[in-house]
């Protein structure tokens, strides 16, 4: 199987575990913060969908052929360290907590509505977005919407979001199940 269709496979498999595990909720319960510095589901999901979305229109760009990356992806062996570090990071096996970027936090505390659809909706543009893409340019550098010192390759950069993606699903899994116990135990 071919790397791109690996990533595919894994998103359309986030796609169905998404819909299994959040989509009987309600509005309120997927707004539900386990404490001030947590995230709802909802917000974990917001993240990712914010995430997926800010690779957009460079993938979009590579496709095209008219991709250019910051002049920091010209420097040698620096791409290759922030893909690992960033992926050591974003890994469901990662022991710390880190604060997100600026630009992938959540957009707001309480959201009124149940963001399952929009996650698998956005999930399955990055599916439309990677089918697009040459296999040839996976090794290609890319910025990362975080900023223009990061750099990376392609290839790096859809691990990272995959690899993201299992990180926040597992957290939203233990918000619904801390909220769970909370309901079983209301003291």
């Amino acid at each position: 199987m071919k790397f791109t269709e690996e990533k595919i496979a894994a998103l359309k498999a986030m796609n169905t575990k998404v819909m299994e595990t959040f989509n009987s909720l309600s509005a309120d319960e997927m707004d539900i913060k386990p404490s001030e510095k947590s995230w709802s589901m909802n917000e974990c999901l917001d993240h990712l969908i914010r995430t997926n979305s800010s690779y957009f229109d460079c993938l979009d760009a590579i496709s095209k052929g008219n991709y250019h990356a910051s002049a920091w992806s010209k420097i040698p062996l620096l791409p290759g360290f922030f893909g690992k570090m960033i992926l050591g990071v974003v890994s469901p096996d990662a022991k710390k907590n880190t604060r997100t970027f600026k630009i992938w936090n959540p957009s707001k505390s309480k959201y009124g509505t149940n963001l399952t659809s929009e996650m698998i909706l956005s999930n399955n543009v990055l599916i439309e977005k990677i089918k697009a893409l040459p296999e040839s340019e996976l090794d290609r550098i890319i910025t990362s919407p975080a900023g223009n010192l990061v750099n990376y390759s392609l290839k790096m950069a859809l691990e990272i979001t995959t690899t993201h993606q299992i990180r926040h699903y597992n957290q939203a899994v233990r918000v619904k199940q801390e909220s769970a116990l909370k309901n079983l135990n209301p003291n």
